[in-house]
């Protein structure tokens, strides 16, 4: 288990021939690059998935690590930015799994801090929240607010739209949209790249909010767990009613600690669901979190069946991605012409990855 409340993570998909970056918007026009339109929006969806992701980068750790991280999110290709001694990756979209932050305010001036510096990516950034950011909030070091008033003011911020964030967004499909009973999970999205179904779940470290002591923190995750339930399912349902070979599931938290396993547990009932509707579908299914900080790539749910003889669960793939102070990317490519899809590349930054600077729970 790596060190809690501290496992931020950015995650960018690419695809050759694709959508490049550039530093801002009259960059990309001078070099004839312009984000998916709607006249493109079709042809983004459909292209051949050879994508590269980047999603171990902490955005905002601490206001003094800003500069170091915003260098570390350039070497891998992610803000935008062009440099001389800087391969940049060409990714074509991005992925947040959570902590953009680690102790301090979780207030809005923070919020919009954070929705800006997505605004700065070339490629539309899709946000799955972490802990450090709601949750936690009611902590003494971060300022003792309400998790459930900051969570209402981040739908706000972040997810007021149906549509990605970044320079190029494009739309999506927000729970809130598609399943009426649960209108307020905005944070919830689905969209479709390369052959596969992409979807967000609002499941958080360490514990998912499951705080028995606090009857309306109870309830909020009672009510949260219904609705990922029901997002988990929906997502499924699209993925086959499309014909896609691979769904993608990205949020902040790890499930598959065995210390969280049990019955009525945070993630139980999610775990359970995902194992079933992968069970049920025809192709590969990768899981994206954080929050451990320790770079894994497994098959989380894979039993030896010994009567039959057979694998369970064999085709569930888990990447948990690099946290602090390890501030890394993740290259995966989505190739849905092969068996297994998913291919994984750490990146590396020029000059190191490794933070200098101490962060606490």
């Amino acid at each position: 288990m790596g060190v809690p409340g501290l496992s931020g993570r950015a995650g960018f998909i690419d695809k050759p021939g694709g959508f490049q970056v550039a530093t801002n918007a009259e960059q990309q026009q001078q070099r004839g690059l312009q984000p998916p339109a709607d006249a493109r929006l079709q042809e983004w969806r459909e292209h051949r998935a050879d994508l590269v992701v980047g999603l171990g980068i902490r955005l905002g750790q601490r206001l003094r690590d800003r500069r170091e991280l915003r260098t570390r999110l350039l070497e891998a290709g992610a803000v935008g930015e062009t440099s001389d001694h800087v391969d940049l990756a060409r990714p074509a979209l991005a992925i947040h799994v959570g902590d953009t932050k680690g102790i301090g305010d979780c207030g809005r001036a923070f919020q919009e801090t954070q929705r800006a510096f997505f605004g700065r990516f070339a490629q539309p950034v899709f946000y799955a929240p972490g802990n450090n950011e709601w949750s936690d909030g009611w902590k003494p070091n971060r300022n003792g607010a309400d998790p459930i008033e900051i969570l209402q003011m981040m739908r706000e911020v972040f997810w007021s739209k149906s549509a990605s964030l970044g320079a190029s967004a494009v739309p999506l499909v927000r729970e809130a949209d598609a399943l009426p009973e649960y209108k307020e999970f905005a944070e919830n999205g689905r969209w479709s790249h390369g052959g596969a179904t992409f979807a967000t779940l609002n499941l958080v470290g360490t514990h998912n909010n499951q705080e028995l002591r606090v009857e309306k923190y109870w309830r909020e995750f009672v009510r949260r767990e219904q609705a990922n339930l029901a997002w988990v399912k929906a997502t499924f349902a699209a993925a086959r009613k499309d014909k896609h070979r691979a769904v993608v599931l990205a949020f902040h938290s790890n499930p598959f600690d065995e210390q969280l396993r049990y019955e009525g547990g945070p993630f139980e009932a999610v775990v359970k669901a995902i194992r079933e509707e992968a069970d049920g579908f025809g192709g590969q299914v990768l899981i994206v979190h954080g929050h451990y900080h320790e770079f894994t790539i497994d098959r989380p749910l894979t039993e030896l069946d010994i009567d039959a003889p057979k694998v369970n669960h064999p085709n569930v793939t888990r990447l948990q991605v690099y946290g602090w102070p390890d501030m890394k990317a993740v290259r995966v490519s989505v190739d849905t012409s092969k068996p297994w899809v998913f291919g994984f590349e750490p990146v590396y930054a020029a000059e190191g990855s490794t933070s200098p600077h101490k962060d606490i729970e």
